[in-house]
């Protein structure tokens, strides 16, 4: 039997919408890695799932990040502090994964915050569960690398945009990729995560 249960979570005790969000995250994993029946046992055995009000923070610097988290519904940013102004490093919207990704393997303290944009359900796994899994399905590993290497593609595309492109084409990929983000992030965090002002992205959104 699979050792890392649920001690205070009871899924039978779920929405029918936590339901249906923990079927989006077998079929994310799906897409990677077909799951077994048995791994399907353990992820719902493994997995937890909460509702978080908006501005509740998953992580702040100096915490070790000890869970991966996956948004059901709702939204997130991790976001820093440069010469105490707040810069937003990257959102994450429904069906996405979250991770401090050095400070999770890493066991390191985080230098960053993640935050949630808006009321929302995410679920999640902790980092002794995640090791178990990996242990006990060979397969599962195999999940872990290809999120981590579209983790990485990821970061590696957001600084070749900061440095490469203009604030324009920022902004124009942003939208492609997240066409609601105006209705669930702050002008000011939209605007720091694009490296301009807000009153340069008022502008720009005017032209549109």
């Amino acid at each position: 039997m699979y050792k890392c249960l649920r001690t205070q979570y009871n899924f039978m005790q779920e929405t029918q919408a936590s339901a249906n969000n923990m079927e989006n995250l077998i079929q994310a994993i799906s897409f990677i890695q077909p799951v077994s029946e048995n791994l399907r046992q353990a992820l719902y055995a493994s997995v937890l799932s909460r509702t978080y009000a908006k501005k509740a923070h998953l992580l702040q610097p100096g915490q070790v990040c000890n869970r991966v988290w996956f948004i059901g519904n709702g939204s997130a940013r991790a976001y820093y502090f440069k010469e105490d102004k707040e810069v937003t490093s990257w959102f994450m919207m429904e069906n996405d994964f979250i991770i401090s990704v050095r400070s999770f393997f890493g066991r390191q303290p985080s230098y960053e915050y993640i935050e949630v944009l808006e009321p929302s359900e995410l679920l999640s796994i902790d980092y002794i569960c995640l090791q178990q899994l990996y242990n006990t399905y060979p397969e599962f590993n195999r999940v872990g690398r290809i999120l981590t290497e579209q983790y990485y593609t990821q970061s590696e595309e957001r600084l070749f945009q900061l440095r490469m492109n203009t604030a324009q084409n920022r902004y124009d990929t942003l939208l492609s990729t997240h066409p609601t983000i105006f209705q669930r992030a702050s002008l000011k965090q939209i605007a720091s995560y694009l490296g301009v002002t807000p009153e340069t992205l008022s502008r720009m959104r005017a032209k549109r």
